[in-house]
């Protein structure tokens, strides 16, 4: 990029006499103009897994498998999965109950599906669960509980695995209250109604 010599002596004064301040200028100009590369997306996978120390999976003999969410997070996807020792894909019929709650509320679960349909395997080794009205958005500290609620195959383990995309803002305000009664006004000079 060309750098008008006219315009940096109007800027600086005479540009013989202050070469560093033209190299100076140059250069912030150069910076100004380098593109930021976008933010790195983080997220993070929570792999919930019961197995059966490679004989066929007994529902009885499953606990509870508990994680933490990292940091403020959305779930983008739950895939479930059935396989045997060797990796292989073995069709199954399972169903995981996965509840959740926040930290402060350990033990307050709440089904992570709502009304919706929990994740579950119906005679397949894979499943891309539908989560349509499942609860999506979590904070650092939330914990998911995740139980196999009934189970009916030969395969040694079975896998449910959450996709989570860490958020850069607060995820939601629950309620607003306004005590005072002020009216709210945008930057545009709009009154703003809260609903």
């Amino acid at each position: 990029m060309a750098i008008n010599p006219q315009l940096l002596t109007r800027a600086v004064g005479r540009t013989e006499s202050n070469p560093g301040l033209v190299e100076m200028w140059k250069s912030v100009i150069k910076k100004a103009k380098t593109e930021i590369p976008p933010a790195t997306v983080r997220t993070t996978t929570m792999n919930f897994q019961w197995t059966g120390g490679g004989q066929a999976l007994v529902l009885t003999n499953t606990d509870p498998v508990i994680l933490e969410v990292p940091f403020p997070a959305r779930l983008l996807w739950a895939h479930m999965r059935a396989g045997d020792a060797n990796g292989f894909p073995i069709p199954v019929t399972t169903t995981v109950d996965l509840q959740w709650s926040q930290f402060e509320n350990w033990g307050a679960q709440n089904p992570v599906y709502g009304v919706g349909t929990p994740p579950s395997l119906s005679a397949a080794s894979s499943n891309d669960c539908d989560t349509t009205s499942w609860h999506l958005d979590y904070t650092t500290g939330d914990t998911f509980v995740a139980s196999l609620s009934s189970f009916s195959g030969v395969a040694t383990w079975v896998a449910l695995i959450l996709l989570l995309r860490a958020v850069d803002a607060p995820l939601g305000q629950d309620s607003l209250i306004d005590v005072s009664s002020d009216t709210i006004i945008d930057s545009n000079g709009n009154i703003v109604v809260v609903r």
